[in-house]
């Protein structure tokens, strides 16, 4: 097993064993895609990492938003641009067949690595997925005709946002959406977060440059979720967020939250600047 700090975290929100497997190398990731444990270049506090790439760089985790009635999802958070988080998968199922989906591209063939990879992740039929491949490559819409995409598929799979059933920020619901306060300012592209802000009721950490002053508003007045939001939207340095997350974790006295505290500020955030 290889030290994450994120461990406990994941078994406080009840996570699957098999995700944990993931993050701690138990279960092997094909070894281009996955660093192990992951690679620190900074990350936003809501995002719970289960591997990073070098290639990017960007992290795959979990998108955890205290506070909030959405569901947790899996993201895909860019370094580079402001480690901006898009949902990848709607949950560990959708995650792994994806990582097959690669691996099978990336070698052409049901590779035996890509067989062990498989059986070890449960993800099935690798024959199906061989034909995808070959219909659609690594696009991810592909994936559609599988049965763990049909109810619940995530929004990489969709160059529509009308497509797609989830909760999500998108083009759509950036318009569309009458109450904007479970959105983090990190997520999506920086054209949804645009239209978000040009909205009159759009939440202050929307349009803020400055976070801390949002933050501070939001702690004054008890809006908790409101500061966890802000806490997760850019316009921090991350010296400046420690200070902030260790004052929202103290306040909340909500175990969960002060245990990814304890898991964030384990890490070196401080040289990589600020999102």
């Amino acid at each position: 097993m290889k030290n994450t700090p994120y461990v406990k975290v994941m078994r406080l929100l009840g996570l699957p064993e098999k995700a944990i497997a993931c993050a701690t190398g138990d279960l092997p990731m094909p070894s281009f895609m996955a660093d192990l444990p992951y690679h620190l270049y900074g990350f936003p506090p809501a995002l719970i990492p289960l591997w990073s790439n070098s290639s990017g760089p960007y992290y795959i985790g979990y998108w955890w938003l205290w506070g909030s009635p959405r569901t947790t999802t899996i993201v895909r958070s860019r370094v580079e641009g402001g480690y901006r988080v898009n949902e990848h998968a709607r949950n560990l199922t959708q995650l792994l067949t994806i990582v097959a989906l690669k691996k099978l591209v990336a070698d052409e063939c049901v590779s035996a690595e890509l067989e062990d990879f498989a059986n070890a992740a449960g993800v099935r039929d690798l024959d199906e997925l061989d034909m995808i491949a070959n219909e659609s490559g690594d696009q991810l819409f592909g994936l559609l005709q599988r049965p763990e995409f049909r109810e619940e598929a995530p929004l990489s799979c969709f160059d529509d946002p009308l497509a797609y059933s989830g909760d999500f920020p998108t083009e759509y619901s950036a318009v569309y959406s009458e109450d904007m306060r479970h959105f983090a300012g990190v997520e999506g592209s920086r054209e949804v977060a645009a239209l978000i802000a040009a909205r009159p009721t759009a939440p202050a950490w929307f349009k803020a440059v400055r976070q801390r002053d949002v933050f501070e508003e939001c702690m004054r007045t008890g809006n908790l979720s409101g500061a966890w939001m802000s806490l997760n939207s850019p316009g921090w340095e991350f010296p400046e967020a420690a200070v902030a997350f260790t004052k929202l974790a103290d306040r909340s006295g909500d175990v969960t939250l002060q245990a990814i505290a304890e898991a964030w500020l384990s890490n070196d955030h401080f040289r990589f600047g600020g999102y």
